[in-house]
């Protein structure tokens, strides 16, 4: 006992100085990096916001016992992480300033609108989790699909959600040769590696979780991730060299050079999706629609974000147009393709000559928006579907007479 009380007292100068550094490196940190505050995640939270989900499928609701009604036609959103919410209210994403907008407009005769979106989504998930809430909701009337298309949206099946670093690793069920024998070589599948691969992935996750939860209410040890992270990534050299550091998740939608023959393979596995995805709405008598979701690199052209672009994305390694593509598909099929860009840069560029700088995307992301941005992408897709709401509600001599 004498020993502990002595090893406790010899302790008690260094965890005082290590608090104290701690502290006032916290202080430095919130004065100096304030945009990351606040940035905590939980089962319940994403960047300290509320979010509320229904089970099976995880549906963004905006109480806790909110109960979902659908008594009205729907409008059906597609999409990953932005059109789920993240880092915002849900009265702050978009197609729930949409839906508003279309209440104000229309009353009751609005649609309803409801979001089968969440983290990590690519099109092929999309079209999946449509297929099934529609075999399990069959009577209900479908007036609209809207796919929010992603720049990260056209990645390999391994890439996943797991991050980046997982699109170098082998398949999960690729097999392992044995030595080879007098008789022809055989292979097993390397059960060994893939248990430790997931006892390993488990305790990633439970950190990561941990860290995100917990450690993320200190700044200091929030910028030290960012700056970490950074570390880890290769920012300079030729794209060659640079390989899926160059352009990052992006490195397929946009075809870098490395990668080229690969993307353009996985282009025609994403119009092959896109056409299941018109025949699902084709089905149901309903609309498709594809809205862009811009990246910070299209709206802020000039870097006034903090942290803009810190991991040194090179578009420059590009051999893909993903919009030229997406614009030839959409009229190959029939899909009405929204792309909010030019609307959302005029109004970013116009607060940056008035001299107030509003941040349109997420501190050290070029990927998930802020609720101003979110706000103008609704403003668009209202104002651009107009045209064709009127039109539909026009009689139908006046339609004869054009």
């Amino acid at each position: 006992m004498n020993k502990l009380i002595n090893l406790l007292k010899a302790c008690l100068p260094t965890l005082f100085v290590t608090f104290v550094l701690f502290g006032f490196a916290e202080i430095v940190a919130r004065l100096v990096f304030p945009e990351f505050e606040g940035q905590v995640h939980s089962a319940s939270k994403t960047l300290g916001k509320n979010f509320y989900l229904t089970e099976n499928p995880p549906i963004r609701i905006p109480t806790k016992n909110y109960a979902l009604k659908i008594e009205k036609p729907l409008v059906i959103i597609l999409g990953d992480s932005i059109s789920h919410g993240y880092g915002m209210a849900y009265e702050d994403i978009y197609w729930v300033r949409l839906q508003q907008m279309l209440k104000l407009e229309q009353g009751q005769q609005a649609p309803e609108f409801l979001s089968l979106s969440y983290y990590g989504n690519n099109l092929q998930d999309s079209v999946g989790q449509i297929e099934k809430y529609l075999k399990q909701h069959e009577k209900l009337e479908l007036k609209e699909i809207i796919y929010q298309f992603n720049f990260n949206d056209v990645v390999p099946e391994v890439y996943g959600r797991q991050g980046l670093h997982q699109a170098q690793q082998p398949p999960k069920n690729e097999t392992t040769p044995v030595a080879k024998s007098d008789s022809a070589a055989t292979t097993v599948t390397s059960t060994n590696a893939d248990a430790a691969a997931s006892h390993t992935s488990e305790k990633a996750r439970f950190l990561s979780s941990v860290r995100a939860e917990y450690m993320n209410y200190s700044v200091f040890l929030r910028v030290a991730q960012h700056y970490a992270g950074k570390m880890t990534r290769k920012t300079s050299g030729d794209c060659m060299a640079r390989d899926l550091n160059a352009l990052g998740p992006y490195t397929w939608t946009y075809g870098s050079k490395k990668y080229a023959e690969e993307s353009q393979l996985l282009w025609k596995n994403f119009r092959t999706a896109l056409e299941e995805l018109k025949g699902v709405a084709d089905a149901k008598g309903a609309k498709l629609s594809i809205v862009i979701s811009p990246l910070l690199f299209d709206i802020d052209r000039k870097g006034y974000h903090p942290q803009y672009n810190y991991l040194n994305y090179d578009f420059s390694c590009a051999t893909i147009d993903p919009r030229a593509k997406l614009a030839e598909f959409a009229q190959s099929l029939g899909v009405e393709l929204i792309d909010p860009t030019e609307y959302m840069r005029s109004s970013f560029e116009a607060r940056i000559a008035e001299g107030n700088f509003t941040p349109y995307f997420l501190t050290a992301d070029e990927n998930h928006i802020t609720p101003v941005a979110a706000s103008m992408m609704a403003e668009y897709l209202f104002t651009n579907t107009l045209k064709s709401r009127q039109q539909n509600n026009r009689p139908v001599q006046d339609k004869k007479g054009d």
